[in-house]
């Protein structure tokens, strides 16, 4: 059980990933993302087939224990092998000099503002300060990113990028706003029921406005309203 673990812990970090590929080096990744990940599978198939003779038996259970054992020692070696050429995967950038990780395909560039055109940046920071100011569009829940981008009418990408280099997604500055236009009714005199103040604030339900306000705030609802 504890080998089986370490291999999921590790195919776990492998799954936390991100990357940004560089456009020549992207096969090879792939290729070794690939390797790792049939390797993981391998040998996630050999424990359970190990479990399997143990617990059948049988005149071929020690030769069939000696093949699993030597098909997981070689799959072992691969899975080595290909830490080695990408160890960044599975161990902190803090461990690695700077000049390797950003040397590295698998290194994640910071968002440049100087790559959005400055009349497309101008355009978009306008756009979502309008909407903050008039909130119906991010309370509406059923307004999506594509709803959200054909209202600011700017190229997807560029909207990403805006997002992502003033540290926001599209959910979360959804959230925000909600979170914020919840407060007010928390702060009204008014005693509205929380359930009342999720629907008006475009929550699909009490404990997704619950679990969104704590995150954000710190507080459940209940809690902001008592402080």
């Amino acid at each position: 059980m504890l080998h089986f673990m370490t291999y999921c812990i590790i195919s776990l970090r492998l799954i936390q990933l991100k990357f940004k590929s560089k456009a020549n080096e992207i096969k090879n990744q792939l290729i070794s993302l690939k390797k790792i990940t049939a390797i993981f599978i391998l040998l996630t198939l050999i424990y359970f087939i190990h479990i399997i003779v143990i617990l059948v038996g049988g005149t071929h259970k020690t030769t069939l224990l000696n093949i699993i054992i030597y098909c997981d020692v070689i799959l072992f070696i691969g899975l080595i092998l290909e830490i080695f050429k990408y160890p960044e995967l599975f161990f902190f950038n803090k461990k690695f000099k700077v000049s390797y990780i950003q040397s590295s395909p698998f290194y994640l560039n910071e968002t440049d503002k100087n790559s959005i055109p400055n009349n497309v940046y101008a355009n978009i920071e306008n756009k979502i300060n309008d909407m903050k100011k008039n909130r119906d569009l991010l309370i509406n829940p059923n307004t999506n990113f594509d709803v959200f981008a054909n209202e600011i009418n700017e190229n997807k990408y560029h909207i990403r990028l805006y997002l992502k280099y003033n540290g926001l997604s599209f959910m979360r500055l959804k959230n925000e706003i909600r979170v914020e236009e919840a407060i007010k009714y928390l702060e009204s005199e008014d005693r509205l029921k929380l359930d009342y103040i999720a629907k008006k604030c475009g929550f699909n339900s009490p404990s997704n406005f619950y679990k969104i306000f704590k995150n954000i705030t710190g507080y459940t609802p209940s809690e902001y309203e008592n402080k």
